[in-house]
């Protein structure tokens, strides 16, 4: 069995696109895509233009490497709170919560922006099949009541993130964490009091 072990070069190289990728990923949270140049991702990575295309063709293809990332770190935390043994309710609110912690983190302009991308329309429907998964799952445990149908649940969440896009909705929050959140507490919650119940 023959295993590769990387020489200085691929070590420089490895650490140069990490680099890269976390100045991005710092620089577009903040700004979003189009007002961050390569040149400023250069310059405060420390690496020349030319160590940037050799890792990345362009800026949205960076995007898109580091979205892929932090979708892969989604279907982690997904299967992990899958797997907690602890009411549904609760595993509901974890991973809300963990969505929370990921917008907090962007920019109204980022958000904005990588909405409209093609890759995130590619992540966004295996995503939604993951999650129609996990509803089924919960279905079949008894955690859902079985009248309401996973596909409706789906497409309520689906609605309900194309609520969050809406200029008419945006503009009544101050950010999008706090429209996610009340978006969020309305689907689970409703309309009454939980302190009525």
């Amino acid at each position: 069995m023959f295993i590769h072990t990387m020489n200085s070069t691929e070590l420089q190289v490895s650490k140069k696109h990490q680099q890269i990728v976390a100045t991005a990923e710092e620089l577009f949270l903040k700004h979003g895509l189009k007002r961050v140049s390569v040149e400023e991702i250069c310059q405060k990575a420390g690496v020349s233009r030319m160590t940037f295309y050799r890792c990345f063709a362009n800026k949205t293809v960076l995007m898109q490497h580091i979205w892929d990332r932090w979708i892969e770190d989604a279907y982690r935390k997904l299967d992990e709170v899958e797997n907690m043994p602890i009411p549904f309710p609760e595993k509901l609110r974890l991973m809300q919560d963990y969505k929370l912690e990921m917008t907090a983190k962007m920019s109204t302009d980022f958000i904005e922006e990588v909405f409209r991308m093609d890759f995130y329309q590619t992540s966004a429907e295996a995503w939604k099949q993951r999650v129609m998964q996990f509803l089924t799952d919960a279905q079949k445990r008894g955690d859902i009541r079985p009248e309401v149908r996973p596909e409706l649940i789906l497409v309520l969440l689906n609605k309900l993130t194309e609520l969050v896009n809406d200029d008419s909705v945006k503009h009544l929050y101050a950010d999008y964490v706090e429209l996610t959140r009340e978006i969020w507490n309305f689907f689970y919650y409703g309309l009454i009091n939980r302190n009525e119940e």
